[in-house]
């Protein structure tokens, strides 16, 4: 019987230089490794004209039978080479995520050739259903293109103690993309608790936050693990509910058991569908997050403070792991290849809702 020959999957990943490595991707543990051969081709430490070189020459020499991508630009520019060298090669876009300015146009024709080139993608795997009506409306791309998967991963064995010896209690926020830190520090303030910020290096801060807050810069995964875990809550306080952000930090604390508080956006909607896994603060509201903090505090000490905590570590099992994020990126990866239809929620998730959420709460998770 003759084999059925491989087929050449191009990986196309951010990162600090331009490498290639034949390590499968995480999803490819949940695919049948005779069927296909991956390539990871790291493209960063350079600016986006080489880049997108890089791209287009590795695709023209390299014809490659399916193609994935990484964020929102390298989506864009994967697309622009695979109209370029005319290659027939289905592309599934991951994590689709608008963290900086989005690609446009003001005049309407260069407008509609960006969003043909945004339509060459044959899938789109988005971490929040919002992301997929954010990119609907935003390049007019079919709603069926779009699947949502919860951002999922294990917490490494590698462990730190950074924080266990930091003053408490405090409460903590971490992350770079839409985080209103001016608004953390207010409500910190307010309630008389330390703040700890985590964020990245080039981050300009105003001196004032540096004085209501403790802040860290550029600190390793390890570290920020030992500061949600020793923090007595876990704040995601976003600007505004246009874009994904906060997904990595919320995980994070919930495979952790960590409160958490977060603001009440539509980005965040399918990571707390439950009351009880964290508590919604409006947009801005410096006096809604203080009063939550003091209510976190107050419970500390309450009988069922570790069934809480329980609840959330199931859920990040169940939901927010490694295995459960490869599972639905295999299974949206077969879909495209195979022209099969696929819901924008997986049916599995639909499922689970229904048998463990409240039906008030339930219609807000999937609002």
């Amino acid at each position: 019987m003759t084999r059925p020959t491989q087929k050449l999957c191009f990986d196309f990943i951010a990162g600090e230089t331009m490498a290639v490595s034949h390590e499968p991707p995480a999803y490819a543990g949940s695919l049948d490794p005779s069927l296909f051969r991956f390539e990871t081709h790291v493209t960063g430490g350079a600016g986006w004209v080489a880049i997108a070189f890089r791209i287009f020459r590795t695709i023209l020499t390299r014809t490659p039978d399916v193609v994935v991508s990484n964020e929102y630009r390298r989506a864009f520019l994967v697309n622009l080479a695979l109209i370029l060298t005319r290659s027939r090669a289905p592309h599934l876009v991951l994590g689709m995520n608008l963290s900086a300015r989005p690609i446009v146009s003001r005049h309407s024709v260069i407008q509609r050739l960006i969003d043909r080139i945004f339509a060459r993608s044959s899938a789109i795997v988005v971490h929040s259903t919002k992301e997929a009506e954010f990119f609907t409306e935003l390049h007019h791309l079919p709603v069926g293109r779009f699947c949502f998967g919860h951002w999922g991963f294990d917490l490494p064995l590698t462990d730190s103690d950074r924080f266990d010896s930091e003053a408490k209690p405090f409460v903590c926020m971490i992350g770079r993309n839409n985080r209103d830190l001016e608004t953390f520090a207010d409500a910190v303030q307010r309630a008389g608790i330390a703040g700890i910020a985590v964020v990245p290096g080039y981050m300009h801060l105003d001196p004032a936050l540096e004085k209501g807050l403790k802040i860290y810069r550029d600190l390793p995964m390890a570290d920020c693990i030992s500061c949600i875990r020793n923090a007595a809550a876990n704040v995601t306080l976003l600007r505004d509910g246009s874009r994904g952000a906060g997904h990595i930090t919320v995980v994070t604390a919930m495979h952790l058991g960590i409160p958490q508080i977060y603001s009440k956006t539509e980005v965040l909607r399918e990571y707390f569908p439950s009351d009880a896994f964290g508590t919604a603060v409006p947009i801005g509201d410096a006096a809604a997050a203080s009063e939550a903090i003091l209510q976190v505090l107050k419970a500390h000490d309450a009988p069922d403070l570790d069934t809480s905590a329980d609840a959330r570590r199931a859920f990040a099992r169940t939901w927010l792991s490694h295995d459960s994020g490869s599972r639905r990126i295999a299974a949206v990866f077969l879909a495209m290849l195979e022209n099969r239809a696929l819901a924008l929620t997986d049916p599995e998730w639909d499922r689970w809702l229904a048998q463990n959420i409240s039906a008030p709460q339930r219609a807000v998770a999937v609002s």
